[in-house]
């Protein structure tokens, strides 16, 4: 059965360390300071909104005091993820004001009350993810991108570990990255390492680099994966891709 709870703060200046078995989603109004978890501190203000999943330790601090509005709910579809997600409220303050209409639905006398604010709730979840999104294909599509770019000669260099930093679900960055560029993450890496392969075996002429060495300056560990993948990708083995130019 799906719990759905809605609050709204009077002023007050903290909000000691808790958790709750239910996701929370919390919409900054007045004033600002931090938001604490286990591992960090961030920074809100009066436009903020942060979505908790169920089991997080938060608490949240403010000098000059804040109020804010909540929802309390045990699902939340299409966002699967462990750490905290904060960012800000568009210019219209759209979640904020949906969450104020739903608060006003389920505490007044509002007729089909449980279909309004299921159907709030439903338009709130669509208006968080589109607003992730949108941030997220900005910001963090792009770093993860720079990241790839900068790192993929080395063989170390793991795509998997790269979409975990920041906290961000690897599944929702892996498909926000592909809408962007049209390709996975992974796939980008490997079409990296196999353009850097291409030249390093059309100068082998002047290089004499072998093919493990250049296997393994393209980013690869291992020659035979690498041979295996670059005939894949062009048709020819790496062996006698030199002999073709």
């Amino acid at each position: 059965m799906r719990i759905l709870l809605s609050g709204k703060s009077s002023l007050q200046m903290c909000h000691e360390m808790h958790n709750h078995e239910t996701w929370e989603i919390i919409a900054n109004i007045e004033g600002n300071g931090h938001l604490q978890f286990e591992d960090r501190s961030i920074l809100f203000d009066e436009n903020t909104v942060v979505c908790i999943p169920p089991g997080v330790t938060h608490a949240k601090y403010s000098e000059t005091g804040f109020r804010d509005l909540w929802i309390q709910a045990s699902d939340f579809p299409n966002l699967d993820c462990k750490n905290p997600i904060l960012f800000n409220d568009d210019a219209e303050n759209s979640i904020t004001s949906l969450i104020n209409i739903l608060y006003s639905a389920q505490y007044g006398d509002t007729p089909n009350r449980k279909s309004v604010v299921d159907s709030l709730w439903d338009s709130i979840q669509a208006m968080i993810l589109s607003r992730i999104e949108y941030r997220e294909t900005d910001s963090r599509v792009e770093e993860i991108a720079n990241k790839i770019l900068q790192s993929f000669q080395d063989p170390d260099f793991s795509v998997d570990d790269c979409l975990s930093l920041g906290g961000y679900c690897p599944d929702h960055m892996r498909r926000l990255f592909r809408r962007h560029f049209g390709k996975t993450p992974h796939e980008y890496l490997a079409e990296l390492r196999i353009k850097a392969a291409k030249k390093l075996l059309t100068s082998r002429g002047t290089s004499n680099y072998s093919v493990s060495q250049i296997s393994h300056m393209a980013g690869f560990h291992d020659v035979a994966y690498f041979s295996r993948i670059f005939k894949k990708a062009t048709g020819i083995p790496p062996g006698k891709y030199f002999e073709k130019k």
